[in-house]
């Protein structure tokens, strides 16, 4: 599930990160609004609270989409996906969301990072140590061949 080999969850991820920007520009309008038409305290913290609510929502959702993200591509590098309660958060506003805490967020896009680094390393150094010597036969060769054609060409 790879940014890259799975559309559908980076699409969702843009879908709300995209809507996130969009209720904080309706919530801050929202709050305004009432804030200038003189409503009481307790209107006032009704919408805020109102707006929150959806803000916070939407955020719970990011969390849940970008922790499958994240264990699906620690699983595709062979990294240990985390296991257990206490890794994970439960949605306080969306109560079947379960995403992984911050901190372990954190750790497993290091760890994917690095994974990530010791392999392109890996992967430099093997073509490096094929391609250099390579290279150098394939001019040793090339000039054999124009030496030779030097020589035939002389006589």
């Amino acid at each position: 599930m790879e940014r890259h080999n799975n559309p559908m969850i980076f699409d969702r991820l843009w879908q709300l990160r995209r809507r996130r920007k969009e209720l904080n520009r309706i919530g801050m309008t929202r709050i305004h609004e009432i804030t200038k038409s003189g409503a009481d305290q307790k209107e006032i913290w009704a919408v805020i609270h109102k707006e929150w609510s959806g803000y916070q929502a939407n955020e719970e959702e990011i969390l849940n989409y970008r922790s499958r993200q994240l264990m699906a591509e620690a699983e595709h590098l062979g990294l240990p996906v985390p296991r257990g309660d206490d890794k994970f958060d439960t949605g306080q506003i969306e109560k079947g969301l379960h995403y992984l805490k911050v901190e372990i967020q954190a750790q497993l896009r290091k760890d994917i990072r690095q994974e990530r680094k010791e392999r392109r390393e890996m992967w430099t150094a093997l073509v490096k140590d094929i391609v250099s010597p390579l290279g150098s036969l394939i001019i040793s060769i090339l000039s054999l061949l124009i030496a030779y054609a030097a020589l035939k060409l002389k006589h």
